[in-house]
């Protein structure tokens, strides 16, 4: 089973693509933070969450500068967690 940190660098992944499915990052993310036990990583993934639905929703991406605005922002907040240390890492 792969772990949180490579399910949340192929989701990262996805999001560069032209082509992104909501419904599908929504759900990965979704279920990558019910899994998650670091409570900043936890944190990113809700943030990564939060613009995930505003991306997806174009009545709201337009209040947020633009599209590529709110796919930057989601990208930010996937890479922020994936930038946690867990317990099992050494510097």
């Amino acid at each position: 089973m792969p772990t949180t940190k490579e399910r949340l660098n192929a989701l990262f992944n996805e999001t560069k693509k032209d082509m992104i499915n909501g419904d599908a990052i929504i759900s990965e993310l979704r279920s990558i933070l019910s899994s998650a036990d670091n409570p900043y990583q936890r944190e990113k993934i809700h943030e990564a969450l939060e613009w995930a639905g505003i991306h997806f929703s174009p009545r709201r991406w337009v209040n947020y500068g633009g599209l590529e605005k709110t796919r930057a922002n989601l990208q930010t907040a996937i890479f922020k967690a994936i930038s946690v240390r867990g317990k099992d890492e050494t510097a």
